[in-house]
C-alpha cells in the first residue's frame, strides 16, 4: 500500500541555493539514493525497489508514489527536498501529500506521519526553515495539513531570481 506526494512548480529552472541545498539533502541520505541526476532543471533519483523514480522538474504536475510501508529513510529525503521547494519558490509551489491527510495527522498537534515530521524537523535544523501548519479542506472534503513557509525577513522572500 503506498501513498502519493503530488506538487506543481510554476517555474521552468531551479535557484542556485535551492539546487545546493537540494544535493546537500541527497548528500546527507546518500544510503538511500541511487542513480542521482541533477542540474538546474530537475532533480531525479531512485530509492528502494517497487517504489517510484523521484524526479521534481518544473512547470508540470508531478508525482512520486512511496508509501506507508517504505523504508522512511527514502521518504525523508523526497519530503525534505518539497519542503526546501515549498519554502524557497512560495506561491510557485503547490505540494501536496497523503502524508499530510486526516489520517496521518494527530488533530491536537497537527503533528502528520513520520517522514514528514523528521523531514521537517531536519530542514529546520540543517536550515532553520520552519513551517506553520493549517488545516484545509480538499476537493472531497478530507481535512489536510498545508504547511506554511515563516521566513525570517522580508528579505527571505526576494530569494527567487
Amino acid at each position: 500500500m503506498g501513498y502519493l506526494h503530488y506538487w506543481e512548480l510554476k517555474r521552468n529552472n531551479f535557484t542556485n541555493e535551492f539546487i545546493k541545498e537540494a544535493a546537500f539533502v541527497i548528500a546527507d541520505n546518500s544510503d538511500e539514493v541511487k542513480g542521482l541526476r541533477i542540474n538546474e532543471e530537475y532533480i531525479a533519483f531512485n530509492g528502494w525497489d517497487g517504489f517510484d523514480r523521484f524526479i521534481f522538474t518544473g512547470n508540470k504536475d508531478s508525482y512520486c508514489k512511496t508509501g506507508i510501508f517504505s523504508p522512511e529513510n527514502y521518504d525523508k529525503p523526497i519530503c525534505a527536498i518539497l519542503l526546501l521547494a515549498v519554502y524557497h519558490f512560495g506561491e510557485d509551489m503547490h505540494l501536496e501529500s497523503d502524508g499530510l491527510a486526516t489520517i496521518h495527522i494527530d488533530p491536537e498537534t497537527k503533528r502528520v506521519n513520520k517522514s514528514w515530521e523528521e523531514a521537517l524537523q531536519y530542514v529546520e535544523k540543517t536550515y532553520n526553515y520552519r513551517f506553520e501548519r493549517d488545516y484545509y479542506k480538499d476537493e472531497v472534503d478530507q481535512d489536510r495539513i498545508k504547511l506554511i513557509p515563516v521566513y525570517k525577513t522580508k528579505k527571505d522572500l526576494t530569494v527567487l531570481p
